[in-house]
């Protein structure tokens, strides 16, 4: 009778072994003026960066408190002009440095993306393959463009536009994008850019796992190195 109880608790634990193993583990991502990530497995959450930010609030507290006191007892800092040629102070004088500078600032932000695809393209073939097996089931991005002023907004929203389409247009080759909504629209009236994006990103445990043992391998550490290096970091 003791047997069977015991082999039966060691099949009930195989099965969900192989079940855990074989299911997916399922990302969410979230950004509504803060980012927020979830990862859950067979509907239990593992790890949920909302956490993490109630751990770390009384820390920020100190650190902005310290900014604060730093930034009083310093003042504002007086900068000297440097000297301008001829076509700089006639943008100056139209108001139009301020519109380059922004439009230059923007182009930066929106085309973050190409700084990601030099680094993918730089990992070697084991993370490629990895990343190529997750898949995004579903994605909703809402982009509304605002300034306050009618020109920068039209500018910056056709930078927008266009780099959100190649970003997704680059997403689309490197991994599997089921669904997408997405919209960027301009706004005149409003002062700020605002932009929601949610994201559920999944990938399947045994592969997740396959995949990390080949980036391993692929970077000359084995498992009695991964070890090691584990029990100095405690």
């Amino acid at each position: 009778m003791i047997l069977w109880v015991i082999l039966g608790v060691v099949g009930l634990i195989t099965l969900l072994t192989v079940i855990a193993l074989f299911s997916s583990a399922t990302a969410v991502i979230e950004y509504d003026k803060d980012f927020r990530a979830r990862v859950k497995l067979m509907g239990l959450t593992l790890f949920d960066t909302k956490d993490m930010d109630e751990s770390a609030k009384p820390r920020k507290k100190k650190r902005a408190q310290k900014t604060a006191n730093k930034a009083t007892d310093t003042g504002k800092a007086v900068v000297a002009k440097k000297q301008q040629n001829f076509a700089t102070k006639v943008m100056e004088k139209a108001g139009l440095d301020e519109l380059v500078d922004d439009v230059k600032a923007a182009n930066k932000r929106s085309f973050d993306f190409e700084m990601y695809k030099l680094i993918y393209d730089s990992t070697k073939a084991p993370v490629k393959h990895l990343v190529s097996k997750v898949r995004i089931t579903h994605l909703r991005l809402t982009c509304v463009v605002a300034t306050g002023d009618a020109m920068k907004t039209a500018l910056l929203y056709g930078v927008q536009s266009a780099a959100i389409s190649a970003g997704l247009a680059w997403l689309s080759t490197i991994m599997t994008l089921k669904a997408k909504e997405v919209k960027v629209s301009a706004d005149f009236a409003k002062e700020k850019t605002e932009i929601l994006m949610k994201a559920k990103v999944k990938i399947r445990v045994i592969t997740a796992i396959a995949g990390g043992l080949k980036i391993l391998k692929a970077s000359g550490i084995d498992l009695k190195t991964l070890m090691e290096l584990t029990k100095g970091s405690k």
